[in-house]
């Protein structure tokens, strides 16, 4: 019923019992991530986040901003909000 198998934690084997028949790895390997996911598109999405948030906090903070301004402002923090949404969701392969 159960399997006596070895597998590796680290560069420690280590045995015990399952009721698997696959071997036990905790190693991570690349193909465990998703393709696409790596420090950049994690930076360019952080960017893109950041600078909406510098934006809508400009237009709310300073006097003298008229409503085309406004307007202007909100459409361009709403397109990088949804830019940085469709690449997180690409990287994670969602899309």
């Amino acid at each position: 019923m159960f399997h006596k198998r070895v597998a590796t934690v680290g560069t420690t084997p280590v045995s015990g019992t399952t009721g698997s028949t696959r071997p036990v790895s905790d190693t991570v390997t690349r193909e465990s991530y998703a393709r696409r996911m790596n420090l950049r598109t994690l930076v360019v999405v952080g960017i893109l986040v950041a600078g909406a948030f510098s934006l809508s906090v400009a237009m709310i903070t300073h006097d003298g901003v008229g409503a085309f301004e406004w307007i202007v402002g909100i459409i361009i923090v709403v397109g990088l909000l949804l830019l940085a949404t469709k690449k997180s969701l690409r990287a994670l392969g969602r899309s």
